[in-house]
């Protein structure tokens, strides 16, 4: 039930028979997440360091403000995908902050279901990055090399998130199929395990989209690089929060905010 992938075999587009050469298929489930057994979401997601992701999620969405007052994670497969209970304190049940969801999001989607444009768009500006950051070329060169190297789940298809100090050493990295829930896997890591992050920076495999940039800003204001350009939006929104957002644009590293 923990693994990822699935073997599945191919057939030839000319002869259409069967061809000797498996192919270990991307594995995604349903994934519900629970706060005290009251369900929040049910995402798209890889069956893998489900623990993390449930933390990661939550945090990143603000349903919590942190898991402090988190008792545990309660993992529990079923037929049709997986639910997560994250058990909190009656304390920090009362300050989930209630943000609805009406469907199930595709893989990981940081805005479906939300009831409101203003609920989507609303970030707050979180102090720690000052604005003379600079990220040093060299390092996240590295750090790209690096990060498309890594393969954590037998498959090349994954999105990957990944934390990486200033020198592009690597420090942690959790794969999805959906980059949302690479992205919330990641941060689930580093809240467990209290990973030192104020001087490193979070490399995606991915395009830059405005809903990673809030789920970053909730959880943590960590500069931002991605393998691929980012929307208008992204920018708009990392401009807002003082954000810094870099991106390979032609192989070459750009600021955008």
């Amino acid at each position: 039930m923990n693994s990822s992938n699935q073997a599945f075999s191919m057939i030839s587009n000319t002869t259409h028979t069967p061809l000797d050469l498996p192919q270990a298929g991307l594995k995604e489930t349903p994934v519900a997440i629970c706060i005290n057994g009251i369900s929040q979401a049910v995402m798209m997601a890889s069956p893998s360091n489900l623990e993390d992701f449930a933390l990661g999620f939550v945090v990143s969405e603000g349903l919590l403000e942190s898991i402090q007052g988190v008792i545990g994670v309660d993992v529990e497969y079923h037929p049709e995908g997986i639910s997560l209970n994250i058990e909190v304190t009656a304390a920090q049940e009362r300050n989930v902050k209630t943000r609805r969801r009406l469907m199930a999001g595709p893989s990981g989607c940081g805005l479906c279901g939300l009831d409101s444009l203003k609920t989507a768009a609303a970030l707050e500006v979180k102090p720690g990055i000052p604005t003379s950051f600079v990220l040093p070329e060299r390092g996240s060169l590295y750090a790209a090399k690096s990060i498309l190297n890594q393969t954590m789940l037998g498959s090349s298809g994954h999105h990957r998130a990944a934390l990486f100090n200033l020198k592009g050493e690597l420090q942690l990295i959790r794969e999805d199929v959906g980059r949302h829930s690479a992205l919330d896997k990641l941060l689930g890591a580093i809240l467990q395990t209290g990973t030192p992050s104020s001087s490193g920076f979070i490399m995606l495999t991915s395009r830059c989209s405005h809903d990673l940039v809030a789920k970053l800003i909730r959880a943590f204001p960590l500069p931002l690089v991605t393998l691929s350009q980012p929307t208008t939006m992204a920018v708009t929104s990392a401009r807002s929060v003082e954000l810094p957002l870099f991106c390979f644009v032609r192989k070459s590293l750009k600021r955008f905010a």
